[in-house]
């Protein structure tokens, strides 16, 4: 039973059957934030405006058809071989795919977004221009500064090589007493991008009060100190962007938002 269609191809009632679950835990937290108290969804609740969870859940199971309908075409068209493997989504197959092929993703290229951590960048070489005039460290760090810890620890954190990310301990072993850093940069990887923490860092005398680990009482490891402040991006890597780059022309230029839905989606039981 055909119940939308998108660009001409055919979105069955199997098709969404099958992305159900997907559409639910897409929706679950919206659920449970209108409806704390349900142990189970009620397809029959107004949920946006006039429609019910139901229709709701049916129409999102439908664009994540939609989505597995347009790639596949895609990859029919182009002899990309696809099968279920490690993905989350086969979909995420086709897309690597077309990442990994500089031809085909020239098709793609232009839909890539913006890398916008060279204007983080410009914003803490203004401060380190500023901290090298004279500017007091420590106020700065109160109005720039976006490590809720410092607020905690105002004289500066104490702590034994390994406490800190690699890139931290390193720039303020390079550093006396009283001396500030450059730029220094640190990566914590997320799923789709990263998140980059930008550092300026000024070595203060440790206070043993404030160690962050704890170590045995004859233990010669050295004691550093340093504050800092840090501006936090979030940026993309590389590759991440080139996979924005193809969900997103899928969406504008192959039409996966071009969906018409059909009355037979009504058709389809939900909660049996």
């Amino acid at each position: 039973m055909v119940v939308a269609t998108v660009n001409g191809i055919d979105i069955t009632a199997l098709d969404v059957m099958m992305e159900l679950s997907w559409a639910a835990q897409m929706l679950t937290m919206e659920y449970i934030e209108l409806f704390p108290y349900d142990t189970e969804f009620d397809f029959d609740k107004p949920f946006r405006g006039e429609e019910t969870f139901g229709r709701v859940l049916l129409e999102e199971a439908v664009r994540f058809a939609a989505h597995v309908k347009l790639y596949y075409d895609f990859a029919a068209m182009h002899d990309i071989p696809w099968e279920e493997s490690g993905f989350q989504h086969p979909v995420v197959e086709v897309v690597t795919v077309i990442v990994s092929d500089p031809e085909m993703f020239a098709q793609f290229e232009s839909y890539m977004p913006d890398d916008t951590t060279y204007i983080y960048i410009e914003k803490a070489e203004e401060l380190l221009e500023r901290l090298l005039a004279g500017e007091d460290f420590s106020e700065l760090v109160e109005i720039y500064g976006e490590e809720p810890g410092m607020a905690n620890f105002p004289e500066g954190y104490t702590f034994v090589r390994g406490d800190m990310v690699l890139p931290f301990e390193e720039a303020t072993l390079e550093l006396e007493v009283g001396e500030i850093s450059g730029l220094v940069f640190t990566d914590f990887g997320l799923e789709f991008g990263t998140h980059v923490g930008i550092h300026i860092i000024k070595r203060v005398e440790p206070n043993p009060e404030n160690l962050m680990s704890e170590l045995p009482e004859d233990s010669d490891e050295e004691l550093l100190g340093a504050k800092h402040i840090l501006i936090r991006t979030s940026a993309l890597t590389p590759e991440s962007r080139m996979f924005e780059a193809v969900y997103a022309a899928f969406d504008a230029k192959w039409g996966a938002s071009n969906i018409d839905f059909l009355e037979t989606l009504n058709d389809i039981p939900l909660g049996g």
